[in-house]
């Protein structure tokens, strides 16, 4: 599993790194190639910023003046944003380590959770969010998803192999713990399921192992490096999955077109 997880992460890293100069917009408009619509798009910017800087155009320029990019990360989230010893780590604070570099300015990470990782860009918080966030029709609402999108991935349940759960007609009744703010969690409830809510990922799994919680839902990108150690492998498994969902970053949904 960690051998299929590290090549479809190379392959995905390769799609973001063509995206960051893909500018399709501007270059649909200007008809000139991707690459030449980035460097025209930061010249005009750097241009603006280098004029005056009292009010800027977009938030592409808020950030070149700033000379930092603020960037909504997780901070718990194994693979993807994750902190541990004062150190970051993961594939979300790898691309956003790279935007900034592209940028040439300094990176400031802002640790996010699903509830408030929006709310902060449009609070003018984070300049950019890069953390787990499914690209839903509601969120397409209330912020500026960039394509392509980086990663795609499914909510599974998760529960001891003794328990018989096969599909949502096993679910109505009984509780399962999830997270605030995971997008399938309507779903679930839709099918009767009483939903036990946590802060983290990681407490789920606390509270699987401790009984607390007989299955648990989270995507299944979560549980890939527990399925991975023989021993949780050995108690637990997949019951079934749901909810395919496209990742993406995200920026405010006025004045970041630039940035976006």
């Amino acid at each position: 599993m960690r051998g299929r997880g590290r090549a479809r992460f190379g392959f995905v890293l390769g799609l973001i790194l063509v995206g960051l100069c893909l500018g399709a917009k501007f270059a649909a408009a200007a008809g000139d190639s991707p690459d030449a619509a980035l460097r025209r798009i930061l010249a005009e910017a750097r241009a603006e910023a280098a004029k005056s800087c009292a009010r800027p155009s977009d938030k592409l320029v808020a950030v070149l003046c700033a000379g930092t990019i603020r960037v909504g990360v997780r901070d718990n989230y194994p693979m993807f944003g994750f902190a541990e010893g004062g150190q970051r780590s993961g594939y979300e604070i790898a691309i956003a380590e790279r935007i900034a570099e592209a940028l040439g300015v300094k990176l400031a990470l802002v640790s996010v959770t699903p509830s408030d990782r929006i709310a902060l860009l449009a609070e003018n918080r984070t300049d950019l969010t890069i953390a787990t966030m499914g690209d839903t029709t509601l969120r397409d609402g209330q912020a500026d998803f960039i394509r392509p999108h980086y990663y795609a991935s499914h909510t599974v349940l998760v529960g001891p192999r003794s328990v018989p759960v096969s599909g949502f007609k096993d679910v109505a009744g009984r509780t399962v713990c999830v997270t605030v703010g995971d997008a399938s969690n309507p779903e679930l409830s839709a099918h009767g399921a009483r939903l036990l809510l946590f802060a983290s990922p990681e407490q789920l799994i606390e509270e699987l192992h401790a009984g607390a919680c007989t299955l648990v839902g989270q995507d299944d990108s979560f549980f890939a490096r527990y399925f991975a150690e023989p021993g949780f492998a050995a108690l637990y498994d997949v019951k079934f999955a749901f909810a395919p969902l496209p990742w993406g970053m995200a920026v405010a949904k006025v004045g970041a077109g630039k940035l976006a």
